[in-house]
């Protein structure tokens, strides 16, 4: 019975020892992945960079990502808390916009309108949007 109990006790002391490594450094890790840097959302220049990102690498794929899910958390966002009487962008529902024809047409628009590379990132994307997708007009 003891030495059952001194093996659990060992068991959890394995299993605790990199939990309380974190805790001292939350960027330790007991695997071998290192976390990439962090990148940050500035203004819209900073989100149209990584939306453009072309290399194969996995930052580059990590930006992409995030530069679709940041354009698609704003659209979120702003749909389910705006009337749609209230709207000042409607996005094509037939066929509906993918993701990733949302981010070649955000970069399209940013290339055009320099202007807005210096606004919030999100002010950028509402930008876009409501130059892009005015409400009334003919599907795109």
């Amino acid at each position: 019975m003891r030495s059952r109990i001194v093996g659990l006790c060992a068991v959890a002391a394995a299993a605790w020892l990199p939990i309380a490594a974190q805790a001292q450094d939350p960027d330790a890790s007991p695997y071998s992945y290192k976390r990439p840097s962090p990148t940050t959302i500035t203004n819209f220049q900073s989100l149209f960079d990584m939306c453009v990102s072309a290399s194969n690498d996995t930052r580059a794929r990590s930006e992409h990502a995030l530069c679709v899910g940041y354009f698609t958390g704003i659209i979120d966002l702003y749909v389910s808390e705006t009337a749609p009487a209230a709207r000042s962008f409607c996005l094509p529902t037939n066929p509906p916009l993918t993701r990733q024809q949302g981010r070649d047409k955000l970069v399209v628009w940013a290339g055009s309108n320099p202007s807005a590379m210096s606004e919030p990132a999100t002010v950028g994307v509402l930008q876009f949007l409501d130059a892009s997708f005015p409400c009334g007009a003919p599907a795109q």
